[in-house]
């Protein structure tokens, strides 16, 4: 999954994909792109049959690494309704053997109609689609090199692209 997700993506992180690399650092194996249990909010929508879901914020702290193989838990809950359509959530991964939390996610999302048009897709840097709209720079930062940084990446999701993987 891990391997699919950097395709999709675009990001091919030597952290995410390469054990040998991976082995060099503080947790001496693959480290699973945070993104990638982050991407599964959108099973949120299977809580709203008949309408598709449009994140307005996502704001996530990624607490500890996920790692292959390991099984994960996704709980979230709607904490208020905005308005007609508009609702507030709050999300968390949990490592199911356990229980520690390894990220917590908040945000809003508004309710659609499901035939609603979406970005497009951008190519990736070997040509490929993708879903992210901008490249991605590899960082090898050390664990203590961390502490204040944040990055952001932007993407959107076409189902013409999904349905390639």
């Amino acid at each position: 999954m891990v391997e699919c997700f950097a395709t999709l993506t675009g990001d091919r992180n030597a952290l995410h994909v390469n054990e040998g690399i991976a082995r060099r650092f503080r947790f001496r194996e693959p480290v699973v792109h945070g993104m990638l249990p982050l991407s599964l909010i959108v099973c949120l929508e299977d809580a709203f049959p008949g309408a598709s879901l449009t994140y307005l914020t996502l704001r996530a702290r990624f607490l500890a690494p996920v790692f292959t193989r390991v099984a994960i838990r996704l709980d979230a809950q709607v904490t208020a309704v905005e308005d007609a359509a508009s609702m507030a959530f709050q999300a968390r991964w949990s490592r199911e053997t356990d229980g520690e939390h390894l990220i917590e996610a908040s945000g809003t999302f508004r309710l659609g109609d499901p035939g609603e048009t979406r970005p497009d897709a951008a190519a990736g840097r070997d040509g490929r689609t993708c879903l992210l709209t901008t490249g991605v720079q590899e960082n090898l930062y050390l664990i203590d090199e961390l502490e204040g940084r944040s990055e952001s990446l932007e993407f959107s999701f076409d189902p013409g692209v999904l349905s390639q993987f």
